[in-house]
């Protein structure tokens, strides 16, 4: 779970924001995937049973990213 950052009072976590979700994204297709290479992502819920915030779904929506559950595949 690196993309957490410190456990909140409700037992909730701090994560990245969507600024740097989109960062991570960039660097690792610029850097890191080769072409046909799929990343998977895979989220626990928060306390609340949330995987992430809505605007972390539209960002990964935005870059293509298909959905299934808990998991998140981009290319």
């Amino acid at each position: 779970c690196f993309h957490r950052l410190e456990r909140l009072r409700d037992g909730n976590w701090r994560a990245w924001s969507a600024a740097e979700r989109q960062f991570f994204i960039d660097d690792i297709r610029a850097d890191q995937l080769n072409k046909g290479v799929m990343l998977v992502l895979e989220f626990h819920p928060q306390q609340s049973g949330e995987l992430y915030p809505a605007d972390v779904r539209e960002l990964f929506l935005k870059n293509r990213a298909r959905i299934f559950r808990s998991k998140v595949f981009l290319k």
